[in-house]
């Protein structure tokens, strides 16, 4: 018989509701009934020394913004339609964990006035000289001391890492100005292929804890931004269709490159998952700092 994981109360909501749902190694992942994250037990975020060690290497040849995935393109995306529901004078940007700045890139070009922080030093100077955006190395503890506001503030792939989310958020609607707005980006646990995967231990080494330390649904984010005071004005999950990810099976599973067979094994993959409903590898979410002054859209 399997040994009964320690409980402990959520780390978003706080509630008592929790439930086994899988393992990993040394870790015991549960699931709040209440708010729908799931969270890992022990609940420890890597430590600084444990990122700098593990992604030492990870950025060490230079891409053009250009070149880019479309992963990213995607991302770069909806962060490009928040700023357009922004007013005029609404040009202050924030990465928080900008990484190595690509997704300030196209605000800047347009005019909007960035800054990206991270703890990481290498990736801080990475994004000033390869990319040219304002960046400066700075703890996610120290959002506070800034002593800045900002209209819009950026959290891609960042939530899922540290072990206070629900902190992080307040201090993010702490440092928004009224009307400003937060776009958020994390993994789906519910993407057909990562939720199969998490739990038959298949997936690479950074989607488990101590790195990823939740793990996130459309419910578990939409909750979480509520109890944060946001606003929630989207939630939704990337698009099946729009996945690369459907063309690499048909490569490395169904084996085929190229010609008509390829093409119609991605068009009908394509189609039987919007036929289904299934959600892409992505949660992306745009919430508002209320107006206290007016009513905003």
């Amino acid at each position: 018989m399997s040994p009964v994981p320690p409980l402990r109360p959520c780390p978003l909501c706080g509630s008592n509701e929790v439930a086994p749902s899988w393992t990993y190694e040394r870790y015991s992942i549960l699931r709040c009934r209440t708010c729908d994250v799931e969270f890992s037990v022990p609940f420890e975020a890597g430590s600084l020394d444990y990122y700098i060690e593990q992604y030492a290497d990870d950025y060490a040849v230079p891409r053009a913004y250009e070149d880019i995935d479309l992963g990213y393109r995607f991302t770069i995306q909806k962060i490009a339609e928040a700023a357009a529901r922004l007013r005029p004078d609404q040009r202050r940007v924030l990465d928080v964990g900008c990484g190595r700045g690509y997704l300030l890139v196209d605000l800047q070009r347009r005019g909007f006035e960035c800054l990206g922080i991270d703890f990481h030093e290498r990736l801080v100077r990475f994004a000033v000289e390869q990319y040219g955006v304002p960046a400066r190395v700075e703890r996610l503890e120290n959002l506070l001391a800034l002593g800045e506001s900002y209209d819009l503030v950026i959290l891609s792939h960042v939530l899922e890492h540290v072990d206070d989310p629900a902190g992080l958020l307040r201090n993010v609607f702490a440092v928004l100005n009224p009307g400003g707005l937060l776009v958020v980006e994390l993994p789906n646990r519910n993407w057909f292929s990562l939720g199969y995967s998490l739990r038959r231990g298949n997936m690479g080494w950074n989607y488990y804890p101590p790195d990823h330390i939740t793990f996130w649904s459309l419910q578990a984010l939409r909750a979480a931004l509520q109890g944060a005071r946001f606003d929630v004005l989207e939630c939704v999950a990337r698009p099946f269709d729009d996945l690369d990810r459907v063309g690499v099976f048909v490569r490395t599973r169904l084996r085929l490159s190229s010609g008509p067979l390829f093409h119609a094994s991605i068009w009908t993959l394509k189609a039987l998952g919007r036929l289904f409903g299934l959600e892409g590898n992505t949660l992306n979410a745009l919430a508002r700092k209320a107006d206290t002054q007016a009513g905003t859209e």
